[in-house]
């Protein structure tokens, strides 16, 4: 799966990715019992992982909190951890019994609020936003009101999807297992929405920065996209190695950098196509028309800007070539009709 929406990639893509976590999980439990005791259900926690359908964003959160006690030689918090992991997991298994099959494609997504998340969770979910490299971001409870009434325009919005691009609905739901309804501190005044590797699986909206309709199809999209990145790169930089050298200007710069114009560069290309296919399918009118045609071409612009700044295809790895060809085709149209 690239850039057209693609139901069954994404479903490719989800299980390639839980089962990418089961045999992490199977490794480090191997190791972690040779010196310290672990029970039976934490030995063989990835058995159990792979027993659930959905498996929840906060398996992965888990998952890198024992990976870092690992890292560091602390073999009681990882113990810990690993049987922390193996309740919840028996827990979400006794809650919701096993289904024949694989993973089951186009699943309801969980709409959670902040507040409605465990101590624990909440915790966790924070903590790789804090310690964001590219910037902390804070996050926090959201006026229950405002809340409730995005919760509401999320559901009106899959409808909507189902209705005028049922293949983007289903693509959705194949990558997204979780929208958290939140806020940011006083520091994030312009946080909009986030998603991250570490919490693969789950995409953060905060209400403060959405009106209703389109705005929200628009935010459901662009962080969507964002998780599908992250997902295709396994929360890897998309840069080849060593070649973080320069721009298409010559410019010498950090892989992070690239990786967020590459970023930019996608999400603008799919929020753009999103919105020709609204537009052409006759599915806004009045208000929401006229935002759907500013914004397409405010998208376009975006795309052709940060398409100038990551140059060569060449630079990056097989997956981020093969996006970035295709997000190029893609707008390619677009630009001679622009023209």
């Amino acid at each position: 799966m690239m850039i057209y929406p693609d139901p069954d990639g994404a479903l490719r893509l989800t299980r390639n990715i839980h089962e990418k976590l089961a045999e992490s999980l199977e490794d480090i439990a191997k190791a972690v019992s040779k010196a310290g005791i672990l029970s039976h259900k934490a030995l063989t926690v990835a058995q159990s992982v792979r027993q659930l359908q959905p498996i929840s964003p906060d398996y992965f959160a888990r998952y890198f909190e024992i990976l870092e006690a690992v890292e560091r030689d602390d073999i009681t918090a990882s113990v810990q951890l690993l049987e922390e992991l193996s309740g919840t997991v028996e827990r979400d298994i006794a809650g919701n019994p096993p289904a024949s099959g694989r993973l089951k494609p186009a699943r309801a997504v969980q709409i959670s609020t902040w507040a409605e998340l465990d101590v624990g969770q909440r915790a966790r979910y924070a903590r790789y936003f804090e310690s964001n490299t590219q910037g902390p971001l804070s996050l926090g409870m959201p006026e229950s009101e405002a809340a409730e009434t995005l919760r509401q325009e999320i559901v009106r919005a899959f409808e909507r999807l189902d209705l005028h691009l049922p293949d983007l609905a289903a693509e959705l739901r194949n990558l997204v297992t979780q929208i958290v309804i939140c806020s940011a501190g006083d520091r994030n005044p312009s946080f909009a929405g986030a998603s991250t590797f570490y919490i693969w699986g789950a995409i953060f909206m905060n209400p403060a920065a959405y009106g209703q309709g389109l705005e929200v199809v628009e935010g459901l999209v662009v962080e969507s996209t964002h998780a599908l990145l992250y997902g295709l790169s396994q929360g890897n930089s998309l840069l080849g190695e060593g070649a973080a050298g320069g721009t298409a200007g010559g410019e010498g710069v950090h892989a992070s950098s690239v990786d967020a114009v590459f970023h930019a560069a996608v999400v603008a290309a799919r929020l753009h196509h999103v919105l020709r296919q609204l537009i052409e399918r006759r599915a806004l009118d009045g208000a929401e028309l006229a935002r759907a045609k500013e914004l397409s071409g405010r998208t376009l612009r975006r795309f052709a800007q940060c398409n100038d700044e990551l140059g060569d295809d060449a630079r990056f790895v097989e997956e981020g070539r093969a996006v970035l060809r295709e997000t190029r085709q893609l707008m390619l149209g677009s630009v001679v009709r622009a023209a």
